[in-house]
C-alpha cells in the first residue's frame, strides 16, 4: 500500500484481502465436494436395473446387487421380478448365477422351481451380447457370484 493512502483506498484493499480467502474457501470447498462425489459414485452398489440396463458398463466389475432368484430344471438365475403366476415365472432381464441362495427365504414349487422374492448377490458381472452363459448359453449375462444370500 503506498503512503499517504487513503481511507477510502485502505477500506477497499482490506475489502479485497478479505474476499481472496473467502474465494479460496469456495473453490476448496468445491473440490472437496466434487472429489468426494467422485469416491461416492465408484463405491456405490448398482441396482439391478441400471446392471441390466447397462451390461457393458459393468462388464467385469465386482457388484453386489438385491434382485429376486429363480431357479429350476436347467435355470437358475437373477430377475427383476415374478409373473403373477404358479409357479412364478421370472420377469427379463434375466442373469444367470451358477447357485442359488439357501434359507428361508427360498419357496418352493412341488419339487420343479424354487424361488427367493429378494437376495444379495456378490460377484464379477459378465456380460456378452451374443450370449455364451447358463444352459445353451441362453444368457447375455451372467454373475459370477461369491455369494447369494436371503435380503
Amino acid at each position: 500500500m503506498a503512503i499517504g493512502a487513503t481511507s477510502t483506498s485502505i477500506r477497499r484493499e482490506r475489502s479485497r484481502l478479505h474476499l481472496r480467502p473467502t474465494h479460496v474457501r469456495i473453490i476448496l470447498l468445491g473440490a472437496l465436494i466434487a472429489a468426494l462425489a467422485g469416491c461416492a459414485g465408484s463405491g456405490d452398489r448398482p441396482t439391478f436395473a441400471a446392471m441390466t440396463e447397462s451390461p457393458a458398463d459393468y462388464d467385469g466389475e465386482q457388484v453386489t446387487v438385491e434382485a429376486g432368484y429363480y431357479g429350476g430344471f436347467e435355470v437358475s438365475v437373477l430377475t427383476s421380478g415374478f409373473a403373477e403366476s404358479f409357479p412364478p415365472q421370472p420377469i427379463e432381464p434375466l442373469v444367470w448365477v451358477g447357485a442359488g441362495p439357501s434359507g428361508e427365504c427360498l419357496q418352493d414349487a412341488e419339487g420343479r422351481v424354487r424361488w427367493a422374492e429378494r437376495v444379495e448377490a456378490s460377484g464379477i458381472f459378465r456380460y456378452d451380447r451374443d450370449g455364451g452363459f447358463g444352459h445353451l448359453g441362453a444368457y447375455e449375462m451372467a454373475l459370477e457370484a461369491d455369494s447369494i444370500v436371503c435380503a
